[in-house]
């Protein structure tokens, strides 16, 4: 007997009977891997666990007309902020990279350098983590002033 599984056809009978006739997930390509439910139900749980890392170029840096003297003042290792723009009218879920000037009292402010990247998925990733509350710290991983402005600014998020 044939059993269709994400597409994919294996021979049950052969399956069940090499693992014990436990409930069985095919997951990949079809030549994927057989993972029991309670090993998936662990690799879910492994994935809930782990914390969001994720280096990506700033974007947008090039729509600043002194973005070259701005990032001169910069230095690798800077801790940057993430200002959410809901009211953004090109994108709700842009979020604002910046630096981190303290104005006391209230929250920091700095100048605005660019975006975390739409096109490639982090700024949706970033909003569904700040939407559920994760506290995320922002460096600046890499500095080329000298580099085209879409790779002038290499920054990693880490949520804490």
């Amino acid at each position: 007997m044939l059993e269709s599984y994400d597409n994919c056809y294996y021979d049950t009978c052969k399956l069940a009977t090499k693992y014990g006739g436990q409930k069985f997930k095919i997951v990949g390509s079809v030549t994927g891997r057989i993972t029991s439910k309670q090993n998936l139900e662990h690799e879910r749980s492994k994935e809930m666990s782990e914390k969001y890392t994720k280096q990506f170029y700033v974007a947008g840096v090039k729509f600043r007309k002194d973005w070259k003297e701005t990032i001169k003042e910069l230095n690798e290792g800077e801790i940057l902020q993430l200002v959410p723009e809901p009211t953004n009218r090109f994108d709700p879920n842009a979020i604002r990279i910046a630096t981190t000037i303290q104005n006391e009292p209230g929250p920091p402010i700095g100048t605005m350098l660019g975006y975390v990247p739409a096109k490639t998925g982090e700024a949706n990733e970033v909003t569904a983590l700040l939407n559920a509350g994760k506290v995320l710290d922002v460096t600046l991983i890499e500095l080329q002033p000298d580099f085209e402005p879409w790779k002038a600014l290499l920054v990693e998020v880490k949520e804490i």
